[in-house]
């Protein structure tokens, strides 16, 4: 009895013969252009080019009952490696605007729950700052793993999935939160490195301890060389913080381990730095410019009024997480962009049997 396979969607369905098979053909579930393969084809061919075998029963007969149907596997995840080289082998271009237009659509659809969501992060991060067992903890470890729930929330809802409160925890999962951490303090000892010989030269001229800032820097030897101190740690840090702008993504959406998603964000975006420079500056002005027409209505029409312009302060960070959502929604479609999920299983060359 021949058994015989085919392609549904992107599953890879068989082996079905027999009554099972009649049955699919009665159904319409293998078509004329259905991809099919059975043993002595040499490759997928669509089913009107299939000379069924003569002694194929495709009549059920009578008293047999139908079979249920196998369920096919589903696909198996995408290796890491096999990711990386996929992601880095595709150039993938980025519009700057169709992507700017796609994070302002998914903003102004889900406005109240990016910004809830939104807020209470931060909310959360500023009240564990103030605990003392959680204020070297926090920015050295836990930052990705909280960053990394806000993230999954904006993905879920680019991706038309249900997503809440409860996705704020995708990123302490089993098997995510420890990349998550050791991917935060990692980048966060970089950053100490960068900026420790500044750090190092404040000590030692006693701008640390609350020095007069004014008499210290009277000096302008001491002025240029704290200057240039923080221009050689600024620039390696700005850098690498650019680069490494994906790689909680990478390690709560796809599972990288945390130095291979610091690697594959690193090399991805280095295809294209200019334009996703260009796209977060532009996001990035966007975010801040409610902000910046409320501190200068403030210096505008109240100079001066330093109880006024505290409050306009206040209200300029308001404004800014209210509108912050853009950004992070502009900068989560980059990544859909940049790291496009695997397309659907093509029919292989070879049939299953022979792999």
């Amino acid at each position: 009895m021949t058994e015989w396979y085919y392609i549904d969607g992107p599953r890879r369905v068989g082996p079905v013969s027999g009554p099972e098979w009649a049955s699919l053909l009665r159904e319409g579930t293998i078509a004329a252009e259905t991809l099919v393969w059975h043993e002595g084809l040499e490759k997928w061919t669509p089913f009107r080019l299939v000379d069924a075998p003569e002694s194929e029963p495709f009549d059920e007969p009578e008293d047999v009952e139908e079979p249920a149907a196998v369920p096919a596997a589903p696909a198996a995840p995408e290796l890491p490696d096999a990711l990386e080289a996929r992601i880095l082998s595709t150039e993938t271009p980025l519009p700057i605007r169709a992507t700017l237009r796609e994070g302002w659509r998914l903003f102004t659809r889900y406005p109240g729950l990016l910004v809830s969501v939104t807020l209470l992060v931060h909310f959360c991060l500023s009240l564990a700052l103030q605990v003392p067992l959680l204020q070297m903890a926090v920015p050295l470890v836990l930052d990705g793993a909280i960053t990394a729930g806000l993230y999954t929330v904006y993905l879920r809802l680019l991706r038309d999935e249900p997503a809440g409160f409860g996705s704020l925890l995708a990123g302490f999962r089993s098997g995510i939160f420890g990349n998550l951490a050791l991917k935060t303090l990692v980048a966060n000892l970089v950053m100490i490195a960068c900026f420790l010989p500044l750090v190092l030269t404040m000590e030692k001229w006693g701008l640390s301890q609350g020095a007069d800032f004014k008499a210290l820097l009277a000096d302008p030897t001491r002025t240029a060389a704290l200057g240039l101190l923080a221009v050689m740690g600024g620039i390696p840090a700005l850098f690498l913080t650019f680069c490494w702008l994906f790689a909680v993504p990478l390690i709560a959406d796809r599972g990288l381990p945390f130095g291979q998603a610091m690697r594959l964000s690193r090399r991805k975006v280095l295809q294209t730095p200019w334009r996703l420079a260009g796209l977060l500056g532009l996001a990035g002005l966007l975010t801040v410019l409610p902000a910046f027409l409320i501190l200068f209505g403030v210096s505008r029409f109240a100079p001066g009024d330093a109880a006024l312009f505290s409050r306009g302060m206040a209200a300029a960070s308001f404004a800014v997480m209210l509108v912050l959502p853009l950004y992070l929604s502009t900068l989560l479609k980059a990544y859909e962009t940049l790291f496009p999920p695997r397309p659907a299983e093509q029919p292989p060359t070879l049939p299953p049997a022979a792999q």
